[in-house]
């Protein structure tokens, strides 16, 4: 219905390299504005801090889509690394 208000979500997808590239190309074919970090300004950038390469935009209901080619997730400790 008009008028009705929803809740704004993030959505992250792990992809592959080419994966990353092809939905940047795409993003920049339809000119929308992306950026490195999750809440900074949208400088066309891309993050790779982490190993691998991530970026965030909005889709047109506000919704915060990412995409990242490495987890940032920290990895649990093995049981021969404990003490």
């Amino acid at each position: 219905m008009e008028g009705d208000k929803f809740d704004v979500h993030h959505y992250c997808f792990s992809v592959t390299d080419e994966e990353f590239e092809t939905i940047l190309a795409r993003l920049r074919e339809k000119k929308i504005p992306y950026r490195s970090s999750p809440h900074g300004p949208m400088d066309m950038k891309i993050n790779t801090d982490n190993g691998g390469k991530n970026l965030y935009w909005f889709d047109s209901d506000g919704h915060n889509w990412e995409i990242l080619t490495v987890s940032y997730a920290r990895p649990k400790p093995s049981l021969s690394s404990r003490s």
